[in-house]
């Protein structure tokens, strides 16, 4: 069979146009390869987000059929994901009947009237705390009316919430102790915000100012303390707050018709204000200068005395020593400048030659340095360098200090001595005028 020329044309266009379009759907079949694996890559991704995500979907059909992943049956402590909603309680696990039946009535409500819901379920068998938010489901998700549930797994904001609760009530309970403590405490309590002013008086404050109530009190700023030194109580309070430190003072008030001595604390509380309270210390004043007194008096009889006396403290610091134990131990005059303690004094005392001359003087101090702790009073003899005698005697005190006496009995024993010396000189002579008499009477002199 033979072809002219024009069906050679014919043949060959034909051919190139076949080839042409098997070409095309070719390279259109490979768009399509790429675009569906794109496609599957897209859903695995969306597919691994949703699993990842901290919420899980549940679809309901209008007919009650759930779809929703494998997930949402371990959040809900179930097996499987069962196919429709209303078997959703497992019996042991799963939802309650009470927790189904509200999801249910929700999920027909939004079905209906398109009405979106939240609610908060604890399934059982199970220690977590799901936020559910439902909505009507767009129709490119599902036609046919239906309903999008999320699941929100908040277990850990649950418990925070739940012990930040904790925290509230106890916060709370304190908060009303506290103000209880405050109100039926004797001594007068306040309370400043920011701006200094008084904001919560106790009962012993009203009363320590003569007012109506508390409120009378903050209404009017009634001040306890005057102004002292140009500043009143508002402006010490003021520089506390800004200074952040505590402050501590002693001044005089009106309580109840009469000056008083109070012993005024305010308190820094940060940004919130200032406390303060105040201690009523006129009795332990009027005993302080009584015991001054008495003690001035004492010490004034004792510097009478001859014998040496001085009291150191529980730090075996020495406090007090009359004149007879300066001049006894040769004590510098300016010593109570700066007192010396048990140590040092004995090494004042050594230095001057009026202690005892020792072999080992530190184990001796150490020795006495015991009288602080004796339980009894203790006595020694102490014969110094230059031929002095001292009695000494010390006696522990209650508090750890030490009462200390010291008696020159130099005089005493040379007087003592010179007694004794004398009773022997008598004592001699009568012997011998005895012995004499004697004599006379046995050579026969004495016969009358």
């Amino acid at each position: 069979m033979t072809f002219n020329p024009i069906q050679l044309v014919l043949i060959g266009l034909l051919l190139a146009v076949w080839t042409l379009g098997a070409a095309m759907l070719a390279l259109g079949a490979q768009g399509k390869v790429r675009r569906a694996e794109g496609a599957r890559r897209a859903a695995r991704r969306l597919t691994r987000m949703m699993d990842e995500s901290p919420a899980v979907p549940m679809l309901v059909r209008a007919d009650g059929r759930i779809e929703a992943p494998d997930r949402l049956a371990a959040w809900l402590g179930l097996d499987r994901v069962p196919g429709f909603l209303s078997e959703l309680d497992g019996g042991v696990r799963g939802l309650t009947a009470e927790q189904l039946a509200e999801l249910g009535d929700r999920v027909r409500r939004t079905q209906k009237i398109a009405a979106p819901f939240r609610m908060v379920i604890t399934p059982r068998g199970t220690a977590k705390s799901l936020a559910v938010q439902g909505h009507l489901a767009d129709p490119q998700v599902s036609p046919g009316g239906a309903a999008l549930v999320w699941f929100f797994d908040f277990s850990e904001s649950q418990s925070e919430l739940a012990s930040l609760r904790e925290e509230t009530i106890r916060a709370r309970d304190d908060f009303a102790a506290l103000v209880g403590l405050i109100e039926a405490a004797p001594m007068p309590m306040w309370f400043r915000g920011p701006d200094t002013r008084l904001r919560l008086v106790n009962s012993a404050y009203v009363a320590a100012v003569g007012a109506a109530s508390a409120d009378a009190v903050v209404e009017g700023q009634i001040e306890l303390v005057e102004t002292v030194d140009g500043l009143a109580a508002a402006q010490v309070a003021d520089q506390v707050r800004r200074q952040g430190l505590p402050v501590e003072r002693i001044v005089s008030a009106t309580m109840g018709g009469q000056r008083r001595a109070l012993r005024v604390s305010d308190l820094p509380l940060g940004e919130e204000g200032v406390a303060g309270y105040a201690v009523d210390i006129e009795d332990m004043e009027e005993q302080a200068r009584a015991f001054r007194a008495f003690r001035e008096a004492q010490r004034s009889m004792l510097d009478q005395l001859s014998i040496g006396v001085a009291q150191f403290d529980g730090r075996r610091v020495l406090t007090f020593a009359n004149q007879p134990f300066h001049r006894i131990f040769a004590l510098p005059g300016p010593v109570m400048i700066d007192p010396p303690d048990f140590d040092r004094f004995l090494d004042l005392a050594r230095d001057a030659h009026r202690v005892p001359e020792t072999r080992d003087f530190p184990a001796w101090r150490r020795e006495l340095g015991q009288w602080f702790s004796a339980g009894s009073p203790q006595e020694e003899a102490w014969p110094l360098p230059d031929g002095t005698h001292l009695r000494i005697v010390a006696q522990p005190m209650p508090d750890g200090g030490l009462v200390l006496l010291a008696e020159d009995r130099t005089e005493q024993l040379a007087l003592s001595a010179t007694r004794d010396t004398l009773l022997r000189t008598r004592t001699a002579t009568f012997d011998s005028l005895f012995e004499s008499l004697a004599g006379f009477g046995a050579a026969g002199r004495w016969d009358w």
